[in-house]
C-alpha cells in the first residue's frame, strides 16, 4: 500500500507507557495549593481530562504530584491559581515529563515553569511560540485504512516538508502459518533511503503485536505484546516516505495503519 499521509492531525507530546508527568510547586507564605489540570489523547482519539489538586503546601515547602501516564498523547498540562488568590511573586510551579530507560537512566523533560499569580497559571503548550521555523508543531500522520492484507504500508508527505520523525507505531497481526516474522521500518528521504531498522524481536504464527518506534527509549518493564525499538531523530526532506518492512511476511498476515509522529515544517518557497 503506498499512499499519501491523507490525515494531518494536529497533537501534543506522544508518551511511552509508564512515563510519569509531574507537577511541583512551592509557596513562601504556604498558601492554598494550585489545581491540577492535564487532559491525554488517547489512541482511538478519546480526550482524557483529569483535574486534580495539589497537596497542601506548607511555608516554604516543595509539594509534587506525579500521575503515571499510558499509551497516549498529552495535549494540555497546567497548574491553576487557587480560588482564594495568591500573593504576587510568592508561589512558583513547574511542570515536567519524567521516564527511566533503559541504558539512559531517568530523563526529564521540562515543560513549562513560572510564577503562579492570581490571574495566570503555569500552562503547557504556551500560548506563542518563538520558533523561527514556520508551521512548526508536533503532528501525527495517518491512513484512511489498513493495507491490504499480506502487503506493507508506505506513508509519503508533500514534497516541501521538512519532517523530523519522532515515533512510529503500528499492529501486526499474524496469520497461523508457521513462519518467523521480522518486522521494521524503512525511511526515505529525496528518493534516498535515509534509515531503516529491523524490530528488537520477531513475531511467530497467529500472534497480535505493537510494534513501537521511538527516541524516547522504554522502560525495561515491557508489556508482552508490545515491540518497543528505540530510534534517533530522523530527519527527512523532499520527496520523504515512511514504509514497513518484513521478513518471512505471510499472505494472511494484517498491518494496521500506521501513526507516524514527528515534527513538521512546511516550506513556504
Amino acid at each position: 500500500m503506498s499512499d499519501r499521509a491523507v490525515v494531518l492531525q494536529e497533537t501534543g507530546i506522544r508518551v511511552s507507557p509508564a512515563t510519569q508527568l509531574q507537577f511541583s510547586a512551592q509557596s513562601v507564605l504556604g498558601e492554598s495549593p494550585p489545581t491540577i489540570v492535564f487532559v491525554l489523547r488517547l489512541v482511538d482519539g478519546t480526550l482524557v481530562p483529569t483535574v486534580d489538586v495539589m497537596p497542601p503546601l506548607g511555608v516554604g515547602i516543595g509539594r509534587i504530584k506525579t500521575f503515571i501516564l499510558g499509551d497516549s498523547d498529552l495535549v494540555y498540562a497546567a497548574l491553576i491559581p487557587p480560588d482564594d488568590g495568591v500573593t504576587e511573586d510568592t508561589m512558583y510551579g513547574s511542570i515536567l515529563l519524567v521516564g527511566l530507560f533503559s541504558g539512559a537512566g531517568e530523563i526529564r523533560r521540562p515543560l513549562a515553569s513560572g510564577y503562579i499569580t492570581r490571574n495566570q497559571g503555569v500552562v503547557w503548550p504556551p500560548t506563542s511560540s518563538l520558533s523561527p521555523r514556520k508551521s512548526i508543531g508536533l503532528y501525527r500522520f495517518t491512513q484512511p485504512g489498513n493495507p491490504p492484507v499480506g502487503t506493507q504500508f508506505s506513508v509519503s508527505f508533500e514534497s516541501r516538508a521538512h519532517i523530523e520523525v519522532e515515533s512510529i507505531r503500528y499492529t501486526v497481526v499474524t496469520s497461523a502459518a508457521a513462519a518467523t516474522r521480522q518486522l521494521g521500518i524503512e525511511c526515505l528521504s529525496g528518493g534516498q533511503v535515509a534509515f531503516r531498522i529491523w524490530a528488537t524481536s520477531t513475531q511467530a504464527a497467529s500472534l497480535t503485536r505493537s510494534y513501537w518506534y521511538d527516541i524516547r527509549g522504554f522502560g525495561a518493564a515491557a508489556v508482552l505484546t508490545d515491540i518497543f525499538t528505540p530510534i534517533p531523530f530522523i530527519p527527512l526532506e523532499g520527496i520523504a516516505v515512511v514504509r514497513s518492512i518484513a521478513d518471512s511476511f505471510q499472505a494472511g498476515d494484517q498491518l494496521s495503519v500506521p501513526s507516524i509522529y514527528g515534527t513538521v515544517t512546511t516550506s513556504t518557497v
